[in-house]
């Protein structure tokens, strides 16, 4: 999820997708014949070898490309006209629209534009970051790319951008936690500490998640919690009448009043499990393995950046561990439509 914004009475004002286009997916040619001849799979696992024999130059990475974005119409990537035609020599890109009269390719209006990557790279770097359940960092990206760091990092921020998916509906059985991301005090220096009157919530933030039993996450990052702005995402997210089960957290205090089913336990007497099964559990194995990325895999990363990082966890977390099929690069590629981001907003954007 990305970050949000709340109004006076902690409703959610913005969250970044009122403006994004909701396209409806569409089968690429290859795996609907993979289907029906049942050579291989299009879903699930993608071996390194399926990979490349799948994709063995930038022409075919074009063409897979063009088939998730396109289909079969081609549309330009500026005004979004229809009346296009293939440019004999694809100079100086592959297509021309009629009616505005300017050149396009499929990278054109995603965040594969502006830049000289090619789509077998990109595609790549796809695939890399779904092999894991603990992702990909840009220092091993670098190597394997065999690009810098800054292209590396930045690849890797364009490619969440993309992940970003507005957050499904919750029903039936819905557990609710939230925990702190950052660094730990035992390794800040003691005389540091104490210049700072340092608190064990400094460098650190609060992420909220929602997890439905036997169904999707959601993930929020909050600069700060409050009863209100819970509430809000809760509303957002929870279909009324569902059951929530939380810790004793006075943040879930109102449930009852929004028409949820609302049972808890009590963490602070160690109640871990009460009554017909109710508990926190699930949510707490989701913490623990986005700590293990954020401690393993990344080292760090800030509040500024958390929002893409939660979206790349709830999107390998919703498409199910290493899943990393056709169907997965092709959510993506068709995600990335209207999705730019440069490297000035993403360095300059506000904490």
């Amino acid at each position: 999820m990305t970050a949000i914004t709340y109004g006076d009475n902690g409703t959610i004002v913005s969250d970044g997708y009122e403006a994004e286009p909701v396209t409806t997916p569409k089968a690429h040619k290859s795996y609907r014949r993979e289907k029906k001849s049942g050579t291989r799979a299009p879903h699930g696992h993608f071996g390194l070898k399926d990979f490349f024999t799948q994709f063995p130059n930038e022409e075919a990475a074009v063409e897979f490309v063009e088939a998730c974005r396109f289909g079969e119409a081609p549309f330009c990537g500026h005004c979004g006209g229809i009346s296009v035609h293939r440019v004999a020599n694809e100079k100086p890109m592959r297509w021309r629209c009629r009616e505005c009269r300017k050149y396009f390719s499929v990278r054109t209006g995603t965040i594969f534009a502006e830049t000289n990557l090619p789509l077998e790279t990109w595609l790549l770097a796809i695939y890399l970051m779904n092999v894991s359940r603990h992702g990909i960092s840009a220092l091993l990206m670098r190597e394997l790319l065999n690009v810098s760091h800054k292209t590396a990092w930045f690849l890797d921020h364009r490619i969440r951008e993309a992940m970003r998916k507005l957050g499904p509906t919750l029903e039936g059985i819905i557990q609710i936690d939230e925990t702190w991301i950052g660094g730990q005090s035992r390794f800040m220096h003691k005389r540091k500490k104490k210049e700072t009157n340092y608190k064990w919530t400094d460098n650190k933030t609060l992420v909220v998640g929602l997890k439905q039993q036997d169904g999707p996450l959601v993930v929020y990052p909050m600069a700060d919690a409050t009863q209100a702005k819970i509430e809000a995402i809760i509303k957002r997210h929870v279909k009324p009448g569902s059951t929530i089960w939380t810790d004793s957290s006075p943040l879930y205090s109102g449930l009852r009043d929004l028409g949820y089913d609302h049972h808890w336990v009590n963490h602070n007497k160690n109640q871990y499990v009460k009554g017909d099964g109710i508990t926190t559990n699930e949510m707490e194995s989701w913490w623990a393995a986005l700590k293990r990325i954020y401690k393993g895999t990344f080292q760090y990363f800030g509040f500024k950046h958390l929002p893409r990082y939660l979206d790349e966890f709830e999107f390998r977390a919703n498409n199910g561990y290493g899943r990393n099929g056709l169907d997965v690069l092709a959510q993506i590629i068709e995600n990335a439509e209207m999705r730019r981001l440069t490297y000035k907003q993403l360095t300059k954007e506000a904490s």
